[in-house]
């Protein structure tokens, strides 16, 4: 693994209002060029990466996969927020983060793609009032929590939740740990 180059750095960093404080030192692929971006801890960058005997191993993996280039994508980045590691940095996001109400959790985790008319009037809105792209949306009562019920999604003409559908289940049943769902 390398130290990420930070080539389009700027950019996500603009895009999702990422705060001065992210640890951006501890951002790495698997090779220069890679399309994943992993978050590798403090200690883990300290003793695994960053020594004299780590560059005479070759590091296969390490950290949490936090951002994937979407190439093809005709947003403002290039870069997606990970499901796999959006808990790492949620409280680092300060832009294009949706609340969702219990109803349009519900449909969301119909997973795939989603018409924007499925969602409630107030969503609908909410998603309108976004440029395409990668959104993360948060349940509006988990909020108060230390685990909050989070999810990427791709904004375009429909919503592509990108989230894998062995996932969906297990957010469901983490929103349900809060209380019962309501579909009004």
């Amino acid at each position: 693994m390398v130290p990420y180059d930070g080539e389009d750095w700027d950019n996500i960093k603009e895009f999702y209002g990422l705060s001065e404080s992210f640890p951006r030192d501890n951002l790495y692929v698997h090779k220069v060029g890679s399309s994943v971006v992993f978050l590798v801890s403090n200690r883990a960058r300290s003793l695994i990466l960053d020594t004299e005997e780590a560059k005479r191993l070759k590091v296969v993996g390490s950290g949490v996969k936090v951002f994937e280039k979407n190439s093809k994508a005709k947003s403002a980045c290039k870069y997606r927020v990970s499901f796999e590691g959006l808990s790492s940095i949620f409280t680092q996001l300060t832009k294009r983060v949706l609340e969702i109400g219990d109803a349009d959790f519900l449909t969301a985790m119909r997973g795939g793609m989603i018409k924007l008319e499925e969602f409630s009037e107030e969503m609908q809105e909410d998603l309108k009032g976004e440029d395409m792209g990668n959104l993360i949306l948060v349940l509006r009562r988990s909020l108060s929590k230390s685990n909050k019920v989070a999810f990427p999604i791709w904004k375009d003409k429909m919503i592509n939740v990108l989230v894998k559908k062995e996932y969906l289940a297990a957010l469901k049943y983490e929103a349900e740990s809060i209380g019962n769902l309501s579909s009004e």
